[in-house]
């Protein structure tokens, strides 16, 4: 899949002051950084011709904060955070093509999923347990808990996997997010109304960091 193109623009007063009164009400950490300088992109998507994908970016203070805005039939809307608003475009702007061809509904579940998340600083997906970090020279009681670890989820933690439903599809991978193993499901109906499902398969991770290969999101 080609990533989408961004296109740095301006918004228009009458824009900052609609993306204002959104954020006040969806994403009050972008409103109190609104009177400073934030980059704004536009994402180029074909899924929802009479929408503009925005990315607007804080950089200060840090750390910086990046967050998806809808604006079209549906008004100003913050997709960070609020999937109901990505059905809200489902709704007003329908999808034109089927999201029953499996590398069409991974392409649009990876742009609707990386508008819609609002992961955590540091949440990284993790495709096997060999990613994960260790101390290097733990404890013996440290050493007996990851022992533990591998022994209970080294079979179960596995790459990101599809499956079609009668539905749509679901896709399914395991985050690590805020020192939990979440074991996570994104439903993707035909209609295009992405939601998500988490377990939380276990608090307990005997380490002290993550640095798995992969990045926060659908492959």
């Amino acid at each position: 899949m080609v990533a989408p193109v961004p296109t740095p623009i301006e918004l228009t007063a009458a824009e900052r002051e609609a993306l204002r009164a959104a954020a006040a009400q969806d994403a009050p950490e972008l409103a109190a950084r609104l009177d400073g300088p934030v980059d704004v992109v536009q994402i180029d998507q074909h899924y929802f011709p009479h929408h503009r994908i925005l990315e607007v970016t804080s950089r200060a203070p840090l750390p910086s904060l990046r967050v998806h805005v809808a604006i079209g039939p549906i008004g100003t809307k913050i997709l960070t955070g609020h999937s109901q608003h990505l059905h809200a475009m489902c709704d007003a702007d329908p999808i034109q093509e089927s999201l029953g061809a499996r590398q069409r509904a991974l392409d649009y579940a990876a742009a609707a999923y990386a508008w819609t998340d609002d992961a955590p600083p540091g949440e990284v997906v993790l495709n096997f347990v060999e990613e994960l970090v260790w101390p290097s020279d733990p404890s013996e009681a440290l050493r007996a808990r990851i022992q533990l670890f591998l022994a209970l989820y080294r079979d179960r933690i596995e790459p990101q996997t599809q499956r079609h439903t009668n539905l749509g599809w679901e896709l399914r991978f395991y985050v690590i997010s805020e020192g939990r193993l979440i074991d996570r499901r994104l439903h993707l109906p035909f209609d295009g109304k992405l939601f998500r499902d988490d377990e939380v398969v276990t608090t307990s991770i005997p380490m002290t960091e993550s640095v798995p290969a992969a990045t926060p999101g659908v492959s």
